[in-house]
């Protein structure tokens, strides 16, 4: 049992990684559209808040205790979503 939990440490952390580097280069890209830092950074903070909320509700709301592995996917999906409602919003506001 010990193994198991390193070895999902590790993958855990690693995979982390991949989130933090889609996380900046996100950044980068919504830099790139808007021209604002604040309202880039703003934007994905927004989008980073999500997943608390939704883990919230998850565990808190809905009573769940067990939190599959498969679901930290859905951070990039959150982020994935989040910035493209960020560039719609952006879009439309400069319309």
């Amino acid at each position: 049992d010990d193994f198991r939990n390193a070895v999902t440490d590790e993958v855990l952390f690693s995979d982390m990684a991949l989130v933090y580097g889609s996380l900046v280069v996100s950044l980068v890209c919504v830099l790139a559209y808007t021209r604002s830092l604040f309202l880039s950074v703003v934007g994905l903070l927004q989008v980073c808040f999500s997943f608390p909320l939704a883990f919230f509700c998850y565990s808190i709301v809905c009573r769940l205790d067990f939190f599959p592995f498969l679901n930290f996917l859905g951070l990039f999906v959150i982020m994935g979503i989040g910035v493209d409602d960020l560039f719609v919003v952006v879009d439309k506001w400069s319309q």
